[in-house]
């Protein structure tokens, strides 16, 4: 079997002339830029309501250069919990390119820098580099412009924040605190004494959970008793037109979110109760068949869905419970192989993202930290692989870009040794006679 094996490979080895063995190609002649070690700095911190500065990248290493480094989000001014994108460009010095575009192969510094992709660009003279630094932190400000429309408490929206605690106080006694994501909340229910009403706000950030200070008193707004003990007091109504929710007063509730009896409902324009999938200020929500608002894990129609806290349907990405799970632009939950944003990943039968080694249909891949497959050269806990176009890992011989290499059983190519069918291959694993 050994000289079976040795006659095929002597026979490739002639129809392909040999060339691409002996190291005689431009292209084997560059040196690989294993490690690029870059460090970030900038003028400033970016900082909430600021401008962006600008931001550096330097090198000490004599293998590359850094062209340009320079912020890429489209904005003009930061947001509490913004996280500045930073696109880089680095030459390749003379006897070397670059190959890889892993993380693995990148050590960033300053600026709490992350690695977010790579590009060869150029047959590997130039590599365009994306990361990430750290978010902009800070606190909330401070809630403006408190006013009162009826039992309506209203605010002025607060850049950052992902939701509001609102206090509500009778003759300046605490009477409530409710957390709402809108700039609006409705008291009624919270009415039931006369006298002198004030709400304060105080905003809690979207990134860091970081709380604002609260908000001044906002001006008065006065009940009497007989007006308090009936304000938040109604019944549900049906009609041929649907259901409607009618106050003592005789008012109702009209293209609002209402919270009767400790579940949300949301009334149209003409004051009836909404079911099944509704787009509500951009964003959508599902209400059961009584109209009670849904939210977590839900089956709906086939597919899994998740509402936030708030009801609001989550898509993209999304960290549930610890693991991570893809939302379609439908909302629905991925399963599989799915292509996102130039990258593979894998999501199993419950939804959740995989990372690490994986055994998917017969094949070995390799998913990064952040779940995306890896392909071509990867060095992985000290051993080298190669992962081919489809992610699978590589076992046995291969010719790679003009060069024979061989992996054992578990994917990790031989270096510096003979093989187990006897052929020697050198440092870098390739085959030398």
């Amino acid at each position: 079997m050994r000289g079976i094996i040795k006659t095929i490979l002597g026979c490739l080895f002639l129809s392909l002339g040999f060339s691409g063995l002996t190291g005689t190609t431009a292209f084997a002649a560059a040196e690989r830029i294993d490690n690029a070690r870059i460090t970030f700095s900038y003028d400033q911190a970016p900082k909430a309501g600021e401008a962006p500065g600008t931001v550096a990248a330097a090198t000490t290493s004599k293998e590359f250069t850094v062209e340009s480094a320079k912020y890429a989000n489209d904005t003009d001014r930061w947001t509490l919990g913004d996280r500045p994108e930073v696109t880089v460009i680095l030459n390749a010095a003379d006897g070397y390119r670059f190959y890889y575009t892993s993380s693995s192969h990148f050590k960033l510094s300053g600026c709490g820098a992350e690695f977010r992709k790579a590009k060869v660009l150029d047959g590997g003279n130039s590599l365009r580099l994306e990361v990430y630094l750290k978010r902009v932190e800070g606190r909330p400000d401070q809630a403006q412009s408190l006013e009162w429309d009826g039992s309506y408490a209203m605010w002025d929206e607060i850049d950052g924040v992902k939701h509001y605690e609102v206090r509500l106080y009778r003759n300046k006694t605490l009477v409530t605190t409710v957390t709402t994501s809108n700039t609006v909340y409705d008291f009624r229910s919270d009415i039931t004494r006369g006298g002198d009403y004030t709400f304060r706000v105080r905003g809690i950030a979207r990134y860091d959970g970081k709380v604002g200070s609260w908000s001044d008193y906002s001006d008065e707004s006065t009940f009497s008793n007989y007006e308090a003990e009936n304000y938040g007091k109604g019944s549900w109504i049906q009609n041929q037109r649907g259901w409607w929710y009618r106050y003592h007063n005789g008012d109702y509730p009209v293209s609002c979110w209402k919270n009767i009896d400790g579940a949300w409902y949301y009334f149209n324009n003409s004051g009836y109760m909404l079911t099944g999938w509704q787009k509500i200020g951009g964003k959508w929500y599902y209400l059961e068949t009584n109209g009670v608002m849904l939210t977590g894990w839900r089956f709906i129609n086939g597919n899994w869905y998740y509402l936030e806290p708030s009801g609001a349907m989550a898509t993209g990405w999304k960290n549930i419970g610890g693991p991570w799970y893809y939302l379609g632009p439908s909302g629905a939950m991925l399963t599989g192989w799915q292509y996102i944003g130039s990258r593979w990943y894998f999501l199993d039968s419950s939804g959740a993202m995989l990372t690490g080694w994986q055994s998917i249909n017969g094949n070995w891949y390799y998913l990064d930290g952040s779940g995306a497959m890896l392909t071509g050269w990867q060095q992985i806990n000290g051993r080298w692989y190669y992962f081919d176009g489809s992610g699978a890992m590589l076992t046995g011989w291969h010719y790679i870009n003009g060069r024979w290499y061989c992996f054992d059983g578990n994917g990790a190519m031989y270096a510096n040794q003979r093989t187990p069918d006897g052929y020697f291959v050198d440092g870098s694993g390739v085959w030398r006679q």
